[in-house]
């Protein structure tokens, strides 16, 4: 995994967790399997070591304020996400919690529980019409993203 600066207030992974490449859609987790802490850390964080974590709903919210573009890689849709620094990551479609695989969606999760809906975390999701922020049930499986913060 390698940090991308995007000019953001923190540095975002250049692939999914568990992706072989940019490309690849990576493992689907459940939010309890993301955010459980061992050593203080979530899974991001165990798998990739200090400094790695989930993004907050505030991080994605950054993200998405940037611009993007949808594209096909050799392996997927995705979203490029242009930083305002020139910079850029791809976020590829991703299989969701349906046994199925979802050719033109991504869904990602947030470290953030929605305020007064304990079963609901925050993400962001993709198709071919846009990029919007939300909600999700806990226990549906989806990407991460992880972002890598040096304050750690």
């Amino acid at each position: 995994m390698r940090a991308v600066n995007l000019g953001l207030s923190v540095m975002w992974g250049d692939r999914n967790l568990g992706a072989s490449s940019p490309e690849r859609s990576g493992s689907i987790y459940t939010w309890a399997e993301a955010t459980k802490l061992k050593n203080g850390m979530d899974l991001a964080g165990q798998m990739l070591g200090k400094g790695w974590r989930l993004p907050t709903y505030q991080e994605i919210e950054e993200l998405l304020s940037n611009r993007f573009a949808p594209c096909h890689s050799p392996y997927s849709f995705g979203i490029q996400v242009f930083g305002r620094n020139g910079n850029s990551i791809f976020l590829p479609a991703s299989n969701i919690d349906l046994n199925v695989v979802a050719s033109t969606n991504g869904q990602y999760w947030s470290s953030t529980l929605e305020n007064g809906m304990p079963d609901y975390a925050s993400q962001f999701r993709f198709d071919q019409r846009g990029v919007y922020g939300g909600c999700n049930k806990i226990e549906y499986k989806q990407s991460i993203r992880p972002v890598f913060d040096p304050r750690l």
